[in-house]
């Protein structure tokens, strides 16, 4: 990858794991935490890519929910950062998967042109907001009281 495709990987990926957290978290966090979460995602994420290190996932995603919990003081927050992530993943996934039976690109192709990773990242945001906000409805429901 270049440092444009880094760059453009990272942030996509740093927003759509704010968006992740805005979802879930959002009348519990304030807006001026933000800057610091995707500062955090972006920093992590662009190290992991640099250093070809997948194994700075887990630090970063721990990091990151460590955070959360000690900003919005609500220990059930400690699985939000993961929960997105995973949900983006399998979300992303679906998204190139559509774009590449319906266009004829290829996958690498949608990996590694930028526009695409735009596009994909909207998509993803898009496509996970819903998801996203029925696991906060479950866990308003049913993991808080617990």
């Amino acid at each position: 990858m270049t440092i444009p495709q880094i760059f453009t990987c990272t942030i996509c990926t740093a927003l759509m794991l704010l968006w992740a957290v805005f979802v879930l978290v959002h009348p519990h966090l304030s807006i001026k935490k933000y800057p610091i979460f995707f500062f955090s995602f972006f920093s992590l994420f662009a190290l992991q890519l640099f250093l070809y290190q997948g194994a700075l996932l887990l630090v970063t995603l721990t990091v990151t929910s460590i955070l959360l919990v000690n900003f919005t003081k609500k220990l059930y927050s400690l699985l939000y950062i993961p929960l997105g992530y995973i949900v983006n993943c399998v979300i992303v996934h679906i998204v190139v998967i559509v774009i590449h039976q319906s266009t004829g690109i290829s996958i690498e192709e949608i990996n590694y042109n930028i526009f695409y990773l735009i596009i994909t990242s909207i998509c993803t945001i898009i496509g996970s907001t819903p998801i996203l906000y029925l696991f906060r409805i479950l866990f308003q429901k049913y993991l808080i009281r617990i």
